[in-house]
């Protein structure tokens, strides 16, 4: 919407010519399946057998709210746009009077219509008594363009007798009368909500209880599909559907609850349905075995016109009982109609435009019936006259506001409510929002280089967090698209990446949702999302963390990243190590990934730059001396990466050869990060005891297992040498060495972040040769 006031028409513009293929048969079909449901439907509601419930997309109850506002960006009205929305105005217009009775909307249409809700003073207009008369005079001008009896410029005087005029146009006066009533958006939202027309439900459990989510993403492609410019709506609008599908399901199941039907305002959902359903004609619909065909529950506006007269409920007051009363007679004139077409069917030669003119003329047939017959001679019109001379009334001044401050108050509890549904959907918006740069991040971050094939696990160090191929046995496969879809600008989205949105955004609430959670929240991390998983993990409680690990292992390491060192994410990263230690105790791969945290920890809290001691030995002095650096570093980091080593040194061997290897990955990282953490962080003396280990180490240069962070970790072990000799020629050799390995990291694949890490070796390497000399230690 311009400045969030005019109607969002990129999903109703006309649709594509292709329905021109139909035959003769086949429309005449097509009309009949969607203009004649009522009379299966209205039986069955005669004899107690149904119960409907409407559903209208968020976007209609935007339009709802706005009344003529949807039309008008401040600056100008559109009447294009007006004039194509005919239909749906008519549709509208019955549902604002309250003809549906209460209207829903799906979970996710209602997360969106709550979004705005939550910003309406910055999306919704709060226009003046002038900015209203001008819109009066536009909307009933729009409703008679090209008349030229119609006077220059409306005024008091004038009014009345303009609206006579618009009697004989009878729908057009219900449809002005629909566009201009309470003037405002909050007054519009108040009489919806008061009249129970519109009624927030607590869609929050729904949002996430995604149980099928191969048929959610199938519903989404379709959507992408066919508007692949607009994949955050294209989620909402499948995961509507989706839960569409599910009510549908629960009343074939159990026909005492009520069939939903869903009014397709936007041309580009009946296209993703024609495509969902030319797959698999059952979806969107239930069977009748009367007739052996599949009826669908996606509608268009003239099931709803046709529905507001056909089946008026139990009202009583005299205006729907006379409506009632002409319900036949409505009836008898669109058969005839109907049979009309039919006996012509084989003639028709313009199928769209055929089923455009047997709109029309149903149309016609319930303006005249219902709007001229009973609408106007009731009288009710005559509330419009008499509202719109207030606004005409030259000494009001223009400048006041059409909403006020009483029901501005009253409105807070509702957009409060709103805000409260939000908090639960916040979490999906971020996953769908962050995953709309995904070719970009996937370039930066998978950017292959020559040398080993990149390994997932390997390269990305995915064993910090308790993780292995057997775990996830396709994450290398998603990974390989990825890095496939980031070389190749035509594509649009791997279908695996749908996969991922899903898995973060439901509840991961069985084995294969938690393992598919597992893979996606994986992939967010080497994707460097880290404020998603802070969001994602941030209602992670006890007892999820206790069950997955893994993940709580993940989520406290982003939340480091995001945090730099902050109180709240210090303290929330040490609850979820307590929390991991006291469930898994004695497990190698908790002991890993908690070592890790801890030096990122221990990393967040320094200032130091990223050096060795040696090259500033009085601030490391004092450094040591802190608290933090006992917490997190010796009873921390390297505490618990030594043990993780100490305990797989001598259990390498496993007769499971899939096992073997992963203790392998596993044991190596954890002995390169002993070397690591002692080179880096602790005194001289615990360094010089590194010998042995060092040793190990390059026992497995030529091992597929060894990875860039190996180099990264001797090149500083032999530069940290350099500054502690004073001897010229080992000074000499151990810098070279530091530059060898430095080398050697370098060409080994790296993610951005890992490559920075490595690229302070580097700048340590040049600030040394800068220096010249080191300290004057002995070797």
């Amino acid at each position: 919407m311009n400045s969030g006031f005019a109607n969002n028409k990129s999903d109703n513009v006309p649709a594509a010519s292709a329905t021109n293929s139909y035959d003769g048969d086949e429309f005449l079909e097509k009309v009949a399946e969607g203009y004649f449901i009522q009379e299966l439907e209205e039986q069955k509601r005669k004899d107690h057998k149904l119960k409907l419930n409407y559903f209208f997309d968020s976007f209609d109850f935007i339009n709802l709210l706005q009344g003529g506002w949807s039309y008008d960006d401040g600056f100008k009205f559109d009447r294009s746009s007006f004039k194509w929305d005919s239909h749906k105005l008519s549709v509208y217009a019955l549902a604002f009077d309250g003809l549906f009775g209460t209207v829903k909307m799906l979970p996710s249409h209602q997360r969106e219509f709550e979004a705005k809700l939550n910003k309406a003073r910055a999306f919704f207009r709060s226009p003046t008594q002038e900015d209203y008369t001008r819109l009066i005079s536009e909307v009933l001008y729009a409703q008679e363009m090209g008349q030229k009896s119609l006077p220059k410029s409306l005024n008091k005087s004038n009014i009345d007798a303009h609206i006579q005029n618009l009697i004989t146009k009878g729908n057009n006066l219900y449809k002005a009368n629909y566009l201009l009533r309470e003037k405002a958006w909050a007054n519009r939202l108040k009489y919806l909500m008061d009249h129970k027309i519109l009624d927030f439900s607590d869609y929050s459990q729904e949002l996430e209880n995604v149980k099928d989510s191969k048929l959610f993403e199938k519903i989404w492609r379709a959507f992408e599909q066919v508007r692949s410019d607009r994949t955050t709506n294209n989620f909402y609008d499948a995961l509507a559907l989706y839960h569409l599908q599910i009510l549908l399901e629960l009343h074939i199941q159990d026909p005492s609850k009520p069939l939903p039907v869903f009014f397709a305002s936007s041309n580009k959902v009946k296209e993703a349905i024609d495509i969902l359903r030319g797959e698999n004609p059952q979806l969107f619909a239930y069977w009748n075995e009367e007739n052996g065909k599949w009826i669908p529950i996606v509608r268009d506006s003239l099931f709803f016109v046709l529905e507001a007269v056909f089946t008026i409920g139990d009202k009583t007051e005299s205006f729907f009982r006379e409506l009632e009363d002409k319900q036949e007679e409505i009836k008898t004139l669109v058969r005839g109609e109907y049979a009309a077409y039919r006996e012509n069917g084989v003639l028709i030669e313009d199928i769209e435009q055929s089923r455009r003119d047997f709109e029309k003329t149903i149309v016609e047939i319930i303006n005249v019936k219902f709007i001229q017959g009973i609408w106007i001679e009731k009288r009710a019109y005559h509330k419009l006259i008499q509202e719109l001379k207030e606004v005409y009334n030259l000494d009001e001044d223009k400048n006041l506001p059409l909403i006020s401050s009483s029901i501005e108050k009253e409105l807070e509890k509702t957009l409060q409510q709103a805000k409260i549904n939000l908090q639960s959907s916040i979490k999906i918006s971020a996953i769908i929002e962050s995953f709309q740069d995904i070719a970009q991040y996937s370039k930066e971050i998978l950017k292959q280089k020559a040398g080993p094939k990149l390994d997932v696990f390997r390269d990305f160090a995915l064993m910090k967090f308790g993780l292995e191929s057997k775990k996830l046995p396709d994450l290398q496969e998603i990974i390989n698209a990825l890095a496939h879809f980031a070389e190749d600008d035509n594509i649009r989205f791997p279908t695996n990446v749908y996969s991922l949105i899903s898995a973060l955004s439901f509840k991961p609430d069985t084995v294969e949702k938690s393992r598919q959670f597992l893979n996606a929240l994986t992939i967010v991390w080497i994707l460097e999302k880290y404020q998603l998983i802070e969001k994602i993990g941030a209602d992670l409680q006890k007892d999820d963390i206790e069950q997955r690990y893994d993940a709580a292992l993940i989520y406290a390491a982003a939340l480091i990243e995001v945090k730099k060192g902050r109180k709240e994410g210090i303290e929330r990263t040490k609850e979820v190590i307590t929390c991991i230690l006291e469930k898994k105790p004695n497990n190698y791969k908790v002991w890993i990934g908690v070592a890790y945290l801890y030096f990122r920890l221990w990393g967040s809290k320094t200032h130091l730059k990223p050096d060795i001691p040696e090259m500033h030995l009085q601030a490391w002095e004092n450094q040591r001396k802190t608290r933090e650096y006992k917490n997190y570093f010796t009873n921390g980091a390297l505490k618990y990466a030594k043990k993780a080593y100490e305990y797989l040194n001598p259990r390498l061997k496993h007769k499971d050869a899939q096992k073997e290897n992963q203790r392998l990955h596993s044991y190596l990282y954890a002995l390169n990060n002993v070397i690591y953490y002692t080179t880096k962080c602790s005194s001289e003396k615990e360094f010089r005891r590194l010998a042995d280990l060092v040793d190990e180490l390059h026992n497995y240069e030529s091992f597929i297992e060894w990875q860039g962070r190996f180099g990264d970790t001797l090149g500083w072990y032999y530069l940290r040498h350099h500054w502690l000799t004073s001897n010229e020629r080992l000074k000499k050799e151990y810098l070279a060495q530091a530059d060898k390995y430095c080398m050697l990291a370098e060409n080994f694949f790296a993610s951005p972040k890992d490559a920075k890490t490595f690229n302070q070796l580097r700048l340590a390497i040049i600030r040394t040769e800068a220096m010249g000399d080191g300290s004057d230690s002995e070797e």
